[in-house]
């Protein structure tokens, strides 16, 4: 990976102004356009790595040295694992055409069958009449919905958490908690990875709204949050439906 960032690295410093030939010099810049995206997402990757699975593996290592219970191990190696699905995630290039169906209702339901199992106060709503069809993966609409009900579920303070499905147009879920909220100067910048990355975590919510945000970019849809410190957030994922 150290060497792929060497060599993009390279096309990133090259100037076009060292290219006599406008034509040559234009094709350039396309090409260098494709090398810097490929950048950013090596970049993230590494930093990902960096962050969560090697914070992961240090507590995992320090508990086994204590003999710590099996639960409390298998929670970190669960963390471990969902850290990788979020990689695997990133990994995934927004230019290519994805022509899978999934259907959002069914993997909601899964999410929160599991999330409810320890958090009861976790209510899921659809309507079974309406077709949630979406162009993507499973695995990607897994784990943006997954990660915000995991930060329902750390923040929410114990209160009612509500997610739903809805066909308005769009495919809309949302997925409400009643916590403690995020700062209204904080919300424009939590899905950004940038931010993340630079270590800015105060709120508490970690690099998994970067995941969020990009499998809305990898499914054509978009998030957002609607949120007041000390009464809640609801975060809303739009796609397109089928």
């Amino acid at each position: 990976m150290l060497s792929i960032i060497h060599d993009l690295k390279f096309i990133e410093n090259f100037s076009k102004k060292n290219i006599q030939d406008e034509t040559v010099a234009k094709a350039f810049e396309q090409l260098k356009g494709k090398f810097d995206g490929n950048l950013d997402d090596y970049k993230r990757l590494s930093s990902y790595l960096t962050h969560e699975q090697k914070n992961a593996i240090a507590i995992l290592r320090a508990n086994l040295e204590l003999e710590e219970n099996e639960t409390g191990n298998i929670k970190i190696l669960d963390r471990l694992t969902d850290s990788i699905d979020d990689i695997l995630t990133l990994s995934n290039n927004t230019g290519n055409q994805v022509s899978e169906t999934v259907d959002v209702s069914l993997v909601c339901a899964e999410v929160c069958d599991i999330y409810r199992k320890s958090y009861p106060a976790l209510n899921f709503q659809f309507d079974e009449t309406e077709t949630t069809l979406i162009y993507g993966r499973d695995r990607w609409i897994y784990r943006a919905v997954s990660n915000l009900v995991d930060n329902a579920v750390k923040y929410g303070e114990n209160k009612a958490i509500d997610v739903s499905v809805a066909k308005k147009g769009s495919i809309i879920v949302k997925i409400k908690d009643r916590g403690k909220g995020i700062e209204p100067t904080v919300q424009a910048n939590i899905f950004n990875h940038k931010y993340r990355i630079n270590g800015l975590k105060q709120d508490g919510y970690g690099i998994g709204l970067s995941v969020v945000s990009h499998v809305c970019d990898l499914c054509q849809g978009f998030v957002y949050v609607d949120s007041e410190k000390g009464r809640g957030s609801t975060f809303y994922l739009t796609f397109p439906s089928l």
